[in-house]
């Protein structure tokens, strides 16, 4: 029995003497992981290579950069929203954008003149689609279908070859166009609910609109509701007998309303009257029972330019997640990207049901302009 005890008393010793010579384990450092070494390319392995997209933007950098410059013909890029625009191209680009601003019929004259005597002075031009349709259907227009943002996939709102499977006309950016009300003229219960309402004797002589000599406004909202049956011809009959009174443009029209001259625009287009609205001017767009036309911007390439890189690397920006930000934010208009937010003042939002134009309604605006459809009918 004794020697038993004896032999428990020495193993336990010697457990206690190995214990104690055992290394220490810190319990707040985690255990050290094993190293991962890679595995070897294989034999025949590369890296990839850039996307067709990326060198093709990459070239059309550097070629643009060696053009340093472009002239750009645009009705609605003026006052700050220019300024916002060309200055973030060049911050990005380096690149000069020369905005000549005017109206879109005088930009096809121009264009149609520049061609002729082979003296061709911008690259881009900027304008509604019946415009630019109609400088297309000139032969003056260059496809931009291959710049490498507008064959983006799922990003879109507005498809930006809706109105030019060729991509002659590019759809940049759209708005709405609707009536617009001096709020200090009229009284809420007193504001038209319908183009109909318009042909009230009240409103006689109190209506300013864009002059269908020059502006394609009125027929950009007429013959698109025309159209879908929502106004017929005999309507626009009576609506001249309202001694409608005629400026040189829509940013006109929108001009003397909100300073009061005249309580109804007739075709009041967010893009010109955003800048009054944040100003705090008495204006706002009228939701109309027929409907609010809503009308793509489009720009073009035009044939010969002489900065066609650059021409093309603007448009490419544009249409960029960043550029359509950049673009449309100051003008108040909406993206044609699902993944740009817009900035609309509440007093040019309209609500009920929205009547897009189509590529016929366009085809039918163009050939009505030239025929001075709604001059027979308004002016005397």
């Amino acid at each position: 029995m004794k020697k038993a005890i004896c032999s428990l008393v020495v193993l336990i010793s010697l457990m206690t003497l190995i214990l104690a010579c055992a290394p220490k384990v810190n319990p707040a450092l985690p255990p050290t992981p094993p190293r991962i070494t890679p595995p070897p390319l294989q034999s025949g392995q590369v890296i990839p290579n850039p996307s067709s997209q990326d060198v093709s933007l990459s070239k059309m950098i550097a070629a643009a950069q060696k053009e340093k410059e472009l002239n750009l013909y645009s009705f609605e890029l003026v006052g700050d929203a220019g300024l916002v625009v060309s200055r973030s191209f060049k911050e990005k680009y380096g690149i000069n954008v020369n905005i000549i601003t005017g109206r879109g019929a005088e930009f096809a004259e121009r264009i149609k003149t520049e061609q002729r005597v082979g003296q061709v002075v911008a690259s881009l031009v900027q304008a509604t689609p019946a415009t630019v349709f109609s400088i297309k259907a000139a032969g003056h227009t260059a496809s931009l279908a291959d710049i490498p943002s507008v064959l983006e996939k799922d990003v879109w709102s507005v498809d930006p070859f809706v109105l030019d499977k060729d991509g002659h006309l590019i759809a940049h950016r759209y708005q709405t166009n609707s009536p617009l009300v001096n709020t200090q003229l009229i009284k809420p219960q007193d504001e038209p609910k319908s183009y109909k309402d318009l042909l009230q004797e009240r409103w006689k002589g109190k209506i300013a609109d864009g002059d269908p000599v020059i502006t394609t406004g009125a027929y950009t909202v007429f013959v698109t509701l025309m159209n879908q049956g929502l106004v017929d011809i005999d309507f626009l009959r009576l609506l001249g007998k309202q001694d409608i009174r005629f400026f040189t443009g829509t940013a006109e029209v929108v001009r003397v309303v909100a300073k009061g001259e005249y309580p109804i625009a007739l075709v009041g287009p967010l893009v010109n009257s955003k800048e009054y609205m944040d100003q705090g001017a008495p204006i706002k767009a009228l939701s109309m029972q027929e409907g609010t036309v809503v009308q793509v911007s489009t720009i073009a390439g035009i044939k010969n330019a002489p900065h066609p890189n650059a021409a093309k690397l603007f448009v490419n920006w544009v249409m960029s997640q960043e550029g359509q930000a950049k673009y449309t934010r100051p003008l108040g208009v909406f993206p044609v990207r699902k993944d740009v937010e817009a900035f609309i003042p509440p007093a040019g939002k309209v609500t009920g049901k929205l009547v897009s134009q189509t590529s016929k309604d366009l085809e039918d605006v163009t050939k009505l302009f030239g025929e001075r459809f709604l001059v027979a009918l308004w002016k005397k």
